[in-house]
C-alpha cells in the first residue's frame, strides 16, 4: 500500500505511522500546500499542547507515491502517538492504531509498529461515544481539521479549551426556565452587504484559465471521483467546472445544504405562519426541553437536543430513520443543557425543523425547497432529496471504508444535490436579498456561536469562518458540509467580493481548494 493519505486521517497518522523515502522526505501527505507560501503542519497545536509543528514545505507540489516498505523508508512510533490529555481520535472509538493508519502507511511495518502499540481511543463518558464516520454526523468539522494543515484553520472535531460542543461535556439535565449563555464567548455581529448581482457570463479569459488551472490541480491531488467547483464574481461573471458520471452528475452537499431548510423555516416566519420564538413543543411534542426550546435553538444549535447520529446503536446501524425515530433517540439521552446555555451542533435539531416546515406550510421539506428556492431562481442542476427516497443521479460516495452511504438519509439536516454553479447562485441570491428581506439575511449572523474552536461560528443557518492563512486574513460567510465518502464548502469571501463553491466525493478536503480559487482572482484579467 502506499504512502496515500486520507486527509481525516493524517492529523493521526502523521503522529502515529510517519513514512520516509530514501531521500529522508516525509511521504505521507499528497495534497500539503493549497494556498500557503509556508510554515508547517499546523494541526499539532490546538488541544491546548502546542506542539512544534513539522517541517513539511508548502511547496505547493505532490509527493510521489513511494512504498514505505523495507526497502524504502519505515514507518515508526513517535512519542506524540499517545493522546493528549482530553484529546479524542477523529474515528470510530476501538478502533486500533493499525485500522487509523491503514490508509496512510506501508500495511506491513505499520501494522506491526502499531500492534506493539495499541491506543485506546480516550474517552470521558463511553455511553456519550462519538464516531465523525457516521454519514450524518456532521462533517463540516473534519473538513476545517483538515484543512488546517494549510490553512491553519482550527479543527471543529477537536476539543478546544473554553468550548463545550461535545456531548460528553454535558449531562442530561431537567430545565424549567431558559438559561443565560455560559459558553466561550461570542463572536461580534457580522455585516453582511447586499450582494450585486451576478451575471450570466463568463469570468475574464485570464482569471478564467488560472481557475482552469486551479481545477486540474485539485482533480489531480484529490483523485475525486467526482468534483465541482465554482467561483461567481459580481458584476463580472461565474467560472465553472464539473467531471461526474453520466448517469449521475449531481453532487451531494451534506450539511451545506442545512441553508436551504433554515431560509424555508425563516420564510415561513416572515409569512407569519410561525414564529422562531414559537417553543418546539407548539409543533412537535415530546421534545426534551421542548417547553423551553425555540425554533430559533433549532436553527443555532442552542437547543441541548442530543444529534440523533451520534447514538451508539445508530452509528453501528447506518440507515435512514424517520423524525419520529431520531425523536426516540434523542429522548433516550435528555437534554444535554438548559435552551441557550450553550452551543453544541445537532443535526436531529435540523430534522425536527423539516417536520416544522411540513405542519406549517403543508408540505415536506423536498417540496418546499423545490417550490420556495430552486424553481423560483431556476437552478435546474439542483435537487432537494426525499428524506429516505434514494439518490438516483447522485455521484456515488466513495468512503476509505467501502461502506454505502445514502444522501437521503440526511434529511432535512442535508437535503441538497447538485452542482457548484447553481450553489453559488443560490448564495447570490441569498446575499443579494432576493430569497429574504435584507434585514433577516443580516440576522443570520447577529448571534454567532464558537463552535469547536475559535475562528468558526454557528449562526441561523450559516456558518462565519474568521481566521488566517498565513498570508492574509480569511472571513468567509457560508457554510461547510461532509460526510464519510463526501465534503463540500460554499462561502462568500469579502475580501475578494466572490462566493465560491465546491463539493467532491472521497476523503478529500473542499476548503483548501476553495482557498486556492479564491486566491486565483488575483491577477490580470
Amino acid at each position: 500500500m502506499s504512502c496515500q493519505t486520507t486527509h481525516r486521517l493524517s492529523r493521526l497518522c502523521n503522529r502515529a505511522c510517519h513514512c520516509r523515502s530514501r531521500d529522508g522526505r516525509a511521504n505521507h501527505l499528497p495534497w500539503i500546500d493549497l494556498g500557503r507560501s509556508g510554515g508547517g503542519d499546523a494541526g499539532e497545536g490546538s488541544n491546548g499542547s502546542h506542539r512544534a509543528a513539522g517541517s513539511h514545505r508548502l511547496s505547493g507540489r505532490r509527493w510521489r507515491s513511494r512504498k514505505c516498505g523495507r526497502d524504502h523508508g519505515k514507518c515508526r512510533l513517535p512519542e506524540a502517538v499517545e493522546p493528549e490529555r482530553g484529546e479524542r481520535w477523529p474515528s470510530p472509538q476501538g478502533y486500533s492504531l493499525r485500522s487509523r493508519c491503514r490508509n496512510t502507511c506501508d500495511a506491513v511495518d505499520c501494522q506491526r509498529y502499531a500492534s506493539s502499540r495499541r491506543v485506546p481511543a480516550p474517552v470521558s463518558r463511553p455511553a456519550r461515544r462519538i464516531a465523525d464516520l457516521d454519514w450524518q454526523r456532521n462533517r463540516a468539522g473534519a473538513v476545517i481539521r483538515q484543512a488546517r494543515l494549510i490553512l491553519a484553520l482550527v479543527g471543529l472535531m477537536s476539543l478546544a479549551g473554553g468550548s463545550s460542543a461535545h456531548s460528553a461535556d454535558f449531562g442530561p439535565v431537567q430545565c424549567t426556565v431558559r438559561a443565560s449563555y455560559i459558553g466561550a464567548p461570542m463572536h461580534p455581529a457580522v455585516a453582511i452587504t447586499t450582494m450585486a448581482p451576478v451575471p450570466e457570463q463568463a469570468l475574464p479569459s485570464g482569471i478564467s484559465r488560472r481557475l482552469d488551472g486551479i481545477y486540474k490541480r485539485i482533480e489531480e491531488f484529490t483523485v475525486a471521483s467526482a468534483l465541482t467547483a465554482a467561483v461567481a464574481v459580481p458584476g463580472k461573471g461565474l467560472w465553472q467546472k464539473t467531471h461526474a458520471p453520466a448517469d449521475a452528475p449531481r453532487l451531494f452537499w451534506a450539511s451545506a445544504g442545512k441553508t436551504f431548510t433554515a431560509v424555508v423555516v425563516l420564510q415561513l416566519a416572515e409569512e407569519g405562519k410561525l414564529s422562531l420564538d414559537d417553543p418546539v413543543s407548539r409543533w412537535i411534542a415530546g421534545v426534551p426541553s421542548g417547553e423551553i426550546a425555540t425554533l430559533r435553538d433549532l436553527l443555532a444549535h442552542t437547543s441541548g437536543l442530543f444529534s440523533a447520529n451520534e447514538d451508539v446503536g445508530a452509528h453501528a446501524d447506518p440507515r435512514y430513520r424517520d423524525p419520529a425515530t431520531n425523536l426516540e433517540i434523542v429522548r433516550r439521552h435528555g437534554a444535554l443543557f438548559c435552551p441557550g446555555a450553550n452551543w453544541r451542533y445537532s443535526n436531529t435539531g435540523y430534522d425536527l425543523l423539516g417536520e416544522v416546515v411540513r405542519k406549517a406550510d403543508h408540505r415536506s421539506i423536498d417540496e418546499a425547497i423545490t417550490a420556495r428556492i430552486i424553481t423560483p431562481l431556476g437552478l435546474s442542476s439542483l435537487r432537494a432529496l426525499v428524506p429516505g427516497g434514494g439518490s438516483e443521479g447522485v455521484a456515488p460516495l466513495v468512503t476509505a471504508r467501502e461502506q454505502a452511504i445514502d444522501p437521503s438519509w440526511a434529511g432535512a439536516a442535508g437535503p441538497v444535490v447538485g452542482d457548484a454553479a447553481d450553489m453559488a447562485r443560490f448564495w447570490a441570491a441569498l446575499l443579494g436579498g432576493r430569497l429574504l428581506p435584507k434585514r433577516t439575511v443580516r440576522a443570520m449572523a447577529q448571534a454567532l456561536y464558537p463552535m469547536y474552536e475559535k475562528g468558526t461560528y454557528s449562526g441561523l443557518g450559516i456558518m462565519v469562518f474568521d481566521v488566517n492563512d498565513g498570508a492574509r486574513s480569511i472571513r468567509w460567510i457560508g457554510h461547510a458540509g461532509g460526510t464519510p465518502g463526501a465534503s463540500a464548502i460554499v462561502a462568500f469571501s469579502p475580501a475578494d467580493n466572490a462566493i465560491v463553491a465546491v463539493a467532491l466525493t472521497g476523503d478529500s478536503a473542499t476548503v483548501p481548494a476553495a482557498n486556492m480559487l479564491l486566491k486565483a482572482l488575483a491577477g490580470p484579467e
